[in-house]
């Protein structure tokens, strides 16, 4: 059997927990055994459970830290209470000799599962607490919090995981430098199902730039702003869309080429846009890189992004805060403007190349290896 235990919900758009219900899914359609503990989601049976109560729990930790204290550890406490609850789950389960894939860094549910000769299987969605702890060593603006106790909790499960499975080459790097002997399986996620549009871009009118995601530090709006201060001949259209973050509207409000257009369905925009501009600097492997990419943009963004891009082929990648490089890039693409087109057509390539059936598929495979 497959035991999933995983903090998040299963259904909720944006939560790590969507590709939990990918795989859950495929176990399900190749009539495999599996039971899934999560916040919620799933399907009406047997085979899923919700801590619908934790759910709301965790909801109202991290709506503290945003909205009262920005430096609360929100993490430590909704970790307890969900180790409480699963381990509460588990030892009312046989799970001698299963697979557990654990989406939490816990060493408590992981040394349990090996008592019981499980193996642990431990999903590491994001970039680990020892990269926020090198960045901002140089770079303390990025409304990012670092906690040592929390990167000794991600040494301590990734040490004890019988696996540590990643979405990027970004994300292995970090976590090999916490635990360098630990076995890892990069499997990158699945993109949505292309979608056709016209990649032409006319050469007597503005590009048109696009970014999805929270409007702050993190995500790199202010590269952003800052490249299109040096290139202010520079014509073009700024779409940012997503909820905004530390910056103030007055910040994005000083330059005319520049929308700020807030939280919704990106769909339009993906459609509308030329480029997909997203210098951030800290991700697992952003979902809107996939999504940009399957819309056939040339897409414009750092390694910290966690993506699949190959460098001048299906994308263009820049280091995290280097205005000055993606005000080049930027200007390159605007005078050879079939190279827009070029890009857009390879990272459309690149995505049907991997759809979501693709990934379930790498993740059965190590299961199978597994048991």
């Amino acid at each position: 059997m497959i035991i999933h235990i995983v903090n998040s919900h299963l259904t909720r758009k944006g939560n790590f927990g969507v590709r939990a219900m990918q795989i859950c899914s495929a176990l399900e359609e190749e009539n495999i055994h599996f039971y899934c503990m999560s916040r919620g989601g799933g399907k009406n049976n047997t085979k899923y459970f919700n801590f619908q109560f934790f759910g709301l729990i965790a909801r109202f930790l991290n709506l503290f830290r945003l909205k009262v204290f920005p430096n609360f550890n929100h993490r430590k406490y909704e970790k307890f209470f969900f180790e409480l609850l699963v381990l509460s789950k588990l030892r009312n389960l046989n799970i001698e000799g299963n697979i557990i894939h654990l989406w939490e860094y816990s060493e408590k549910i992981i040394d349990y599962a090996h008592s019981r000769r499980a193996k642990v299987i431990l999903e590491v969605p994001n970039v680990t607490q020892n990269y926020i702890y090198q960045i901002l060593s140089s770079k303390r603006d990025l409304a990012l919090s670092f906690f040592e106790k929390q990167m000794l909790s991600e040494k301590g499960a990734i040490e004890r995981a019988d696996l540590v499975v990643v979405p990027s080459q970004f994300v292995m790097d970090s976590a090999c430098e916490l635990s360098p002997n630990t076995r890892y399986e990069l499997i990158p996620f699945g993109f949505p199902p292309v979608n056709l549009k016209q990649t032409f871009v006319a050469s007597e009118r503005a590009l048109r730039l696009l970014f999805v995601g929270n409007v702050d530090e993190r995500k790199g709006v202010p590269t952003i702003i800052e490249a299109l201060r040096l290139i202010p001949e520079f014509k073009c259209e700024v779409r940012l869309v997503g909820r905004l973050g530390a910056l103030q509207k007055k910040t994005l409000q000083q330059d005319i080429r520049i929308k700020y257009l807030g939280f919704g369905d990106p769909t339009e925009h993906y459609r509308w846009a030329d480029i997909f501009v997203f210098p951030t600097w800290c991700e697992g492997s952003a979902k809107v890189v996939y999504e940009a990419m399957s819309y056939g943009l040339a897409v414009l963004t750092t390694p910290s992004s966690g993506s699949l891009i190959k460098h001048n082929e299906d994308g263009i990648l820049f280091n995290p805060g280097d205005s000055k490089m993606l005000s080049k890039h930027l200007i390159n693409l605007s005078r050879c403007r079939s190279s827009i087109a070029r890009i857009g057509e390879k990272a459309r390539i690149t995505a049907e190349k991997r759809p979501w059936n693709k990934y379930t598929s790498d993740i059965m495979q190590i299961y199978k290896e597994f048991s």
